[in-house]
């Protein structure tokens, strides 16, 4: 028989061993979860993080996208509010007819992209103003509108200049033109030009005629007005130098021009003694 104090010492020590082994359990379990907690936190902000990079990457892919809205404002005539950036012209074109009812003829040079921002405008207008932008015309012709380059052609007589020098154009000696390295030297008018611009001798006497786009005639229009004057010449008395001394160069080239002239000269009467010389003969 067990006696009473000793029977509750051992219920003690048991029940105290049991909650031991709870606590133990306890703190496991609570452990595990805590770990799973931190698990599931970082997931979520890995998944935070993803979704973050994933918006910044759509704004960045819609911001190099072409941008085309048309909005039609409550007035009582047609007015519209229209946002355009980085839109193909074909494109803007193909839209207009299929979706407001416009018929184009687009011409094949018509090439190039339109960014503008309109409001309270009609469809006409804007496609007035888009044209001028992008140095086009349109021309309507009964129901169709019809598109192309707006490339227009102006003739420039020359006071002072020579024609052939400006464009570059060089003669043999037969008085064929030939084009040399003048135009390298005098590049700055080709160059006021755009890609589809031309610079042609004229049909009238010192002459050229340009072929472009009504900006750039006006910039070729402002150097010739620049260049094409008439140049002052003063007399200088020299009391110790030589013009030689001066312009060696320039006095020699003058001499073998000069040279080159007087020998052609001879050669051509020669040439004609001799013609006659011959002719005399066969009488």
């Amino acid at each position: 028989m067990v006696k009473p104090k000793l029977k509750y010492l051992f219920i003690s020590i048991v029940v105290t061993a049991v909650l031991s082994e709870v606590i133990t359990m306890g703190a496991a379990f609570s452990k595990e979860g805590g770990a799973q907690k931190e698990a599931v936190q970082n997931k979520a902000a890995q998944v935070k993080t993803a979704e973050n990079n994933k918006g910044e990457n759509k704004e960045n892919v819609s911001s190099d996208s072409p941008v085309f809205e048309v909005r039609r404002l409550k007035t009582n005539e047609p007015r519209y509010s229209i946002e355009l950036r980085g839109v193909e012209l074909g494109d803007l074109f193909r839209v207009f007819a299929h979706d407001y009812k416009f018929n184009f003829l687009v011409d094949k040079g018509v090439k190039g992209k339109v960014t503008a921002s309109f409001t309270n405008i009609s469809l006409e207008e804007a496609l007035e103003r888009i044209a001028q932008m992008n140095n086009l015309a349109l021309k309507k012709e009964g129901n169709v509108i019809i598109v192309k380059p707006n490339l227009i052609t102006k003739m420039f007589i020359l006071r002072y200049i020579e024609a052939d020098k400006l464009l570059g154009i060089s003669r043999n000696k037969q008085g064929q033109k030939e084009q040399g390295e003048g135009e390298k030297s005098m590049a700055t008018i080709y160059d006021l030009l755009s890609p589809e611009g031309k610079i042609l001798s004229g049909p009238q006497s010192n002459s050229i005629v340009v072929i472009d786009y009504p900006p750039n005639v006006e910039k070729v229009k402002n150097f010739i007005t620049a260049v094409d004057q008439k140049m002052s010449r003063k007399v200088f008395k020299l009391k110790y130098l030589s013009v030689k001394d001066l312009f060696p160069s320039l006095i020699s080239e003058e001499i073998n021009r000069r040279k080159e002239q007087r020998d052609e000269r001879e050669k051509e009467s020669d040439e004609i003694k001799g013609i006659r010389g011959t002719a005399g003969a066969e009488n």
